[in-house]
């Protein structure tokens, strides 16, 4: 129980002296402002799925890697920015004190009758952001389960994680 009065005491110590002023900013009792900063925040897809560790480039400067969810956050300064994921970039307008959405989709790697699903785990935990290829073709990057989905035509394929090589047969449809 002391540690929740206590975590509320900070709380209301953080919050002390401050009154909120139109959602976006706060001001502070000697009524300095302080405003919300630019941010863009890209959502990576590929075929409608989130992409996992994509690098995403601002102004041609790496801003991070997508999450499982494919997106990535950065502030910015206000203005126009080229964000770029893979082979793909916007431009993209963010006014003072803004924030903009977007989504840059990817092409489908392979296209296929069949679904192959790869899951890449270490001493039996899941291994995430691996690359996995299909005969030589990079088809995606695991997410947090260790997984990857790939459509794939049916017939008997090399799957590369790692230095992990194993040839897999796929049933049409399967």
């Amino acid at each position: 129980m002391r540690k929740v009065f206590l975590f509320i005491g900070l709380v209301m110590v953080a919050l002390n002296g401050c009154k909120m002023q139109n959602n976006s900013s706060l001001t502070k009792a000697n009524d300095q402002t302080t405003t919300t900063q630019p941010k863009i925040t890209t959502t990576v897809t590929r075929e409608g799925r989130p992409v996992a560790c994509e690098k995403v480039y601002i102004d041609d400067q790496e801003r991070g890697t997508t999450s499982d969810n494919g997106q990535v956050e950065a502030i910015v300064e206000a203005g126009t920015h080229t964000v770029r994921a893979g082979e793909f970039s916007k431009q993209i307008h963010v006014q003072k004190d803004g924030q903009a959405w977007h989504e840059i989709q990817l092409p489908p790697l392979i296209r296929g009758n069949a679904t192959l699903t790869t899951k890449v785990t270490r001493q039996g935990e899941p291994v995430a952001c691996e690359k996995v290829y299909i005969d030589d073709t990079l088809v995606g990057v695991t997410y947090q389960n260790g997984q990857v989905q790939a459509s794939v035509m049916a017939g008997t394929h090399k799957v590369k994680a790692g230095a992990y090589l194993k040839e897999i047969a796929v049933q049409e449809g399967g």
